[in-house]
């Protein structure tokens, strides 16, 4: 009969794992919201909101489920890295191009009678990409969180495999046993102490002959 490697038996029994069951496991992991409000203050600009950030990490830990502190570093790494990505991506990228057009726009008038939005955004576009390596950066700052997200989760996943964390005890269902028949052949027999007042049955010397007629 074949039998499972020690490496197939974590794997198994770390994807098994769903994080903390017991009422204790539940309040560890609802102190880990007060950790997440002091990581938003140190990783937040002071004109963004800690709030996004939070609700971003709590994303996280809900989808991978963190058994203890350790797994629960690794999910803030994956998070933040998420986020730097997305400040990046969506923001900085955007506020780049805007600077980048205003700045433009008193010669771009003079230049052209008309110019569509698109058209706008290739001479910044262009302008950018020509004086510097800002667009370059950029991207290179975006790839390099990127890594950095899906090193955490890796990691997570590896860690998972071979130190699965053990599973917290569940409270067992009291399991009914069935109840003894008392009908037919099953039917209990009382013995003298048993029966009801103290009665006893009477011996063979008390039993009263009646003569025959």
């Amino acid at each position: 009969m074949s039998t499972l490697t020690r490496s197939e038996s974590s794997r198994i029994n770390g994807a098994k794992s769903r994080g903390p069951v017991t009422p204790e496991g539940k309040q560890r992991a609802s102190m880990n919201a007060v950790k997440h409000g002091l990581l938003a203050k140190g990783i937040c600009l002071n004109i963004e909101k800690t709030e996004v950030f939070e609700e971003l990490v709590a994303d996280f830990s809900t989808r991978l489920q963190p058994a203890d502190n350790v797994e629960m570093r690794l999910v803030e790494q994956a998070a933040l890295a998420q986020f730097r990505y997305e400040r990046v991506a969506a923001s900085t990228e955007t506020a780049m191009f805007v600077l980048k057009m205003d700045e433009q726009a008193p010669e771009v008038a003079k230049q052209y009678e008309r110019v569509d939005p698109p058209t706008r955004f290739a001479i910044a576009f262009t302008s950018l990409a020509s004086e510097g390596n800002s667009i370059q950066l950029m991207l290179r700052y975006q790839q390099t969180m990127l890594r950095q997200r899906d090193s955490a989760l890796k990691q997570l996943h590896e860690l998972r495999t071979k130190f699965p964390p053990p599973n917290e005890p569940e409270i067992q269902a009291e399991i009914p046993q069935p109840i003894e028949s008392k009908s037919g052949n099953d039917e209990r027999r009382t013995n003298n102490d048993e029966r009801p007042g103290g009665a006893k049955c009477p011996t063979p010397d008390q039993i009263v002959h009646l003569p025959e007629p």
